[in-house]
């Protein structure tokens, strides 16, 4: 039996322990110290972002979207729209870049153009690079004390 041309995928589970701060002049109350090669979970595929986008675009209320469609909390359609205007700021500027400083277009499209000229993968190394520099340089250097909380909250 041959595996040319199967798709294989492995689900492996990562425990992240969560941590309590007790700085008081810390802003977090609770934080994760994520390993290396795990990123921050999106529970939105591609397609979703942009269904999620067009609809608030289109002027529909996030709380209808949380509640009603995606049956998530409005804290995450609230943080989904914070991450797709990071995005979008991004995309434009990388957009800009190679076309010789052409106007934005529309936000799907300038994704497409971009990955036709360097690429998918590099496209996406570009954007955890951008997205999850602090990670390899942190900027900010307040101390902490450590207690292991739960890994769930």
């Amino acid at each position: 039996m041959s595996s040319i041309g199967t798709k294989s995928t492995a689900t492996v589970k990562v425990t992240i322990p969560r941590y309590r701060c007790l700085n008081p002049r810390c802003k977090r109350v609770t934080f994760s110290i994520l390993p290396p090669g795990v990123l921050p979970f999106c529970r939105f595929r591609w397609k979703d972002l942009l269904s999620i986008r067009q609809a608030l675009d289109a002027g529909q209320n996030a709380y209808h979207l949380a509640c009603h469609v995606w049956h998530v909390g409005l804290g995450v359609i609230g943080r989904t729209r914070t991450r797709l205007a990071s995005m979008l700021e991004w995309v434009e500027a990388r957009y800009r870049e190679l076309t010789d400083g052409m106007p934005a277009a529309e936000f799907e499209r300038m994704v497409n153009h971009i990955m036709r000229k360097i690429g998918r993968l590099e496209l996406l190394r570009r954007w955890c690079c951008h997205s999850y520099s602090q990670r390899a340089f942190p900027q900010n250097r307040v101390s902490h004390k450590l207690t292991v909380g739960e890994t769930g909250m």
